[in-house]
């Protein structure tokens, strides 16, 4: 049986003008600006690309991690980005074990329950 991706998987993605208007603005303000895609082939691109920092928008292709996976192939890589690093951006992802790391530190959080099948 195939997994049948999400109706809404690329509700997160940023538009192309939103984009764009980076794009612009980074321009606008001196720098070059080259857009990497983030798929299959990002892993080469940035790393024959010679960038200096990468402006991180990325939200990776599928699976539960995908907004770490610019993050740590740029940490492999040694470039800087902006935005959080792998783990963070992971995490947050999972928001039952964020709840959790939050709960065991004591910071307060509204009850909560992971639902992992429907008939749950």
């Amino acid at each position: 049986m195939l997994l049948q991706e999400p109706l809404d998987r690329t509700a997160e993605f940023d538009s192309p003008q939103t984009i764009e208007t980076l794009r612009q603005a980074i321009t606008a303000l001196g720098y070059e600006v080259l857009l990497i895609e983030a798929d299959e082939n990002a892993y080469q691109r940035l790393r024959t690309s010679g960038v200096d920092l990468v402006f991180n928008i990325a939200e990776g292709r599928r699976g539960e991690d995908r907004e770490a996976q610019i993050p740590a192939m740029l940490e492999m890589l040694g470039i800087p980005y902006t935005g959080s690093g792998p783990l963070s951006l992971a995490l947050c992802l999972h928001k039952g074990k964020a709840k959790e790391i939050l709960s065991w530190h004591g910071i307060p959080t509204p009850q909560f329950q992971v639902i992992s099948h429907p008939q749950e």
